[in-house]
């Protein structure tokens, strides 16, 4: 039979247990949530570079200053069909 002493001890046992296992999703945790961050970044600057900045494919395209100018989401933009 148990005494007080050995339910004690395993009371001691499984909250130090518990304790590390909170500690070691907690890490884990922020080392996701780190990654996923950054992926953030990354796909946020790239949908700049697409979209919003000059030098994007979301700019428009002119093959001459008098017009011809077409958006470049359009397949002919590249010379693709269109």
């Amino acid at each position: 039979m148990f005494n007080s002493q050995d339910l004690r001890a395993q009371v001691v046992q499984e909250r130090d247990s518990a304790r590390h296992l909170s500690l070691q999703k907690e890490l884990e945790l922020k080392e996701l949530q780190a990654r996923l961050e950054k992926k953030v970044k990354y796909f946020s600057f790239a949908l700049f570079l697409f979209y919003g900045s000059p030098w994007g494919l979301g700019t428009r395209i002119c093959e001459n200053p008098r017009g011809s100018c077409r958006g470049a989401d359009q397949p002919e933009a590249f010379g693709g069909e269109g």
